[in-house]
């Protein structure tokens, strides 16, 4: 009978512990979805996501094989830009030329290089350094934040 006895009481402390945890995390839900109520603590605020891994991983890639010619922001203002390249590498933050280029463009230019498509061969095929093509098209995910 003794057992019977402390095994209701655990469960009745278990239970009690985890109803007090769930009004805590359903009190948090609440507070924070109420309009005027503000953005979470600080120390929550830290982990949110700002950009989608996509576009970040893109823009790694971008800022590593590509900026060194077409510029950190994309204008094609790159440190080689500096030597004298003729023609000038591509300005991505044109609206005109990225809202006209489908992603699939992009995507075999990066792979193949602008020489395949009869345009400078100063821009290497990436197909072969980069070999994931989700690796290429997280690039150009980021290519697309640039010009909005």
């Amino acid at each position: 009978m003794e057992k019977y006895r402390l095994i209701k009481d655990c469960f009745t402390a278990y239970s009690f512990v985890f109803i007090i945890v769930f009004a805590f995390f359903i009190s948090q839900q609440v507070a924070y979805s109420k309009p005027g109520h503000g953005e979470p603590p600080e120390h929550a605020q830290r982990f949110k996501v700002k950009e989608p891994f996509e576009i970040r991983n893109g823009k790694v890639i971008y800022l590593e094989h590509c900026a060194p010619c077409h510029g950190d922001t994309g204008k094609g203002d790159g440190k080689y830009y500096a030597s004298g390249l003729e023609p000038r590498p591509r300005d991505f933050t044109n609206p005109g030329f990225m809202n006209q280029t489908k992603d699939e463009y992009l995507i075999e230019v990066i792979r193949k290089g602008t020489a395949a498509f009869g345009k400078s061969s100063y821009c290497p095929p990436w197909g072969a350094t980069l070999k994931e093509d989700e690796k290429i098209k997280n690039v150009v995910a980021f290519l697309r934040t640039l010009y909005k």
